[in-house]
């Protein structure tokens, strides 16, 4: 039977909220840790990975991955931006 007393809410952060890679690690700099979690730019690292690697959260191509890295996660995920990205 459904109480509303018994509903938990998660909010999850929306990488929409932020229109720069600077707001994003701003955001986790300061306490949005579940930000950090996310992969707003779809490249395979997260948003927290980025900004400690001085990359941007929100450019797939901004990253530190090897070109066998890149070629080795391309194929496992084809619908990722990378695999439509010019490198």
């Amino acid at each position: 039977m459904f109480s509303p007393d018994s509903v938990m809410v998660t909010i999850v952060p929306c990488c929409d909220a932020y229109t720069t890679g600077t707001q994003i690690c701003d955001a986790i700099t300061a306490g949005n840790t579940a930000l950090g979690t996310l992969d707003c730019d779809g490249d395979g690292q997260t948003n927290a990975t980025e900004c400690t690697n001085g990359t941007d959260p929100t450019d797939e191509c901004s990253n530190t991955y090897t070109s066998a890295q890149i070629c080795a996660y391309v194929p496992a995920n084809p619908t990722s931006p990378l695999a439509f990205s010019r490198l």
